[in-house]
């Protein structure tokens, strides 16, 4: 049996293919986001990953929504919560307290290898989630993913993070939502120039399960490697985290998209169609 939430998905994510198949639209899918709905974010930020996934995740939220509940459905419903996913988080903050500095070496060792082995196993559940054989009367799935790296010896700017989405269509057709923000080369990434780039993760068509074999691959790599491999992240997300060679501490979650939150909007498509109204327009 189809759910109220599921029939609410499927039509919030048909409007969202007609949208990202425009030629030469008016605006950017953000911006369009931010110009139809102002609650959502005010002013409208600068191109990043959470902004991309913001507005994505807003298509699926009744139209009077705030900022604070699309950052909600994808990083959890309060701090407690992104504290218990991001176990590195709350290692960082103990390493440094007055008690780490007794054994640092040794608690930093011990951080490390408990911050590769959560994020690990998170990365196995998401894999072992994504290539389940799910009924096609429970499909399309959303999932909202984030990656923290902390580099424990950096004093300034110690915490990186990159927020993205997996739509699972099918149980062998995938497709990658994310966005960058602008680095130190002045780039920046929206949605549509992800899917324009190389990225064979990120391409509008998305992809099939030997590609997903490549990303879970690549999300392993993240979770097990020494210092932040910057050659890996670019395969994944087409982006840099233009980090040096510090220890880095990785975490990674994923949540998948609240079947409340789509009951909570269903039949109210109303955000996203004046989306692709406005992008339609010459």
């Amino acid at each position: 049996m189809v759910t109220y939430a599921l029939q609410s998905i499927r039509r919030t994510l048909s409007i969202f293919a007609r949208i990202q198949c425009l030629k030469l639209p008016r605006y950017t899918f953000e911006t369009s986001c931010h110009l139809v709905n102002p609650r959502l974010h005010s002013p409208p930020p600068a191109p990043s990953c959470g902004n991309t996934l913001n507005c994505f995740a807003s298509l699926f939220l009744p139209f009077n929504s705030c900022h604070s509940k699309t950052a909600a459905l994808i990083n959890g419903p309060n701090l407690l919560a992104t504290l218990f996913t991001h176990s590195n988080i709350p290692l960082f903050l103990l390493q440094t307290s007055l008690f780490a500095t007794f054994l640092p070496s040794s608690f930093a060792h011990f951080a490390k290898s408990h911050s590769s082995t959560k994020s690990l196993q998170k990365v196995t559940s998401f894999s072992t989630t994504l290539t389940s054989l799910d009924s096609p009367s429970t499909l399309p799935k959303i999932y909202f993913c984030s990656l923290s790296i902390i580099r424990p010896t950096r004093v300034d700017d110690p915490i990186t993070d990159h927020v993205f989405a997996i739509i699972k269509h099918t149980n062998t057709h995938f497709q990658m939502i994310g966005g960058q923000q602008e680095d130190e080369d002045n780039d920046s990434q929206t949605l549509s120039d992800l899917q324009q780039s190389s990225n064979e993760f990120g391409k509008l068509s998305g992809f099939d399960l030997a590609t997903l074999a490549n990303f879970i691959s690549r999300l392993s790599l993240f979770s097990s490697s020494e210092c932040h491999d910057e050659k890996n992240f670019q395969k994944l997300f087409a982006t840099r985290a233009t980090l040096d060679q510090h220890v880095a501490w990785p975490s990674f979650s994923f949540l998948e998209l609240d079947n409340d939150v789509a009951v909570d909007g269903f039949g109210c498509q109303i955000f996203p169609l004046s989306v692709e109204k406005l992008m339609r327009r010459v």
